[in-house]
């Protein structure tokens, strides 16, 4: 059973290689560090309420997304991004292109 943590931290780690964004850009975005931008996305710290009102702004998150348990597991997400490092750019998208139409069929 994964946590509220677990996804928050999928989420925004998520959303942030979505948007080609540092660790670095998020954290000018909300204000904080960079290192703390790394403890949310490592489990190791919750943002505050206004702190994950920013996150939600800088990421273009719909703030439902992070209570809905529909997130894929953890294990999962990694697998595909270790997948996705793999790949040069033009394979990237054609994978995000493929994900799209399966996700249509």
């Amino acid at each position: 059973m994964d946590t509220l943590q677990e996804r928050l931290a999928t989420l925004i780690r998520l959303k942030r290689h979505e948007l080609k964004m540092s660790q670095e850009q998020l954290a000018d975005c909300i204000g904080k560090t960079p290192g703390f931008v790394g403890q949310v996305e490592r489990k190791e710290s919750l943002p505050s309420l206004e702190t994950l009102r920013d996150l939600v702004q800088c990421l273009g998150i719909d703030a439902n997304s992070i209570f809905s348990k529909d997130l894929p597991p953890h294990d999962l997400v990694n697998e595909l991004f270790s997948i996705m490092k793999q790949m040069d750019e033009h394979k990237q998208q054609l994978l995000l292109e493929i994900a799209r139409l399966l996700l249509n069929w």
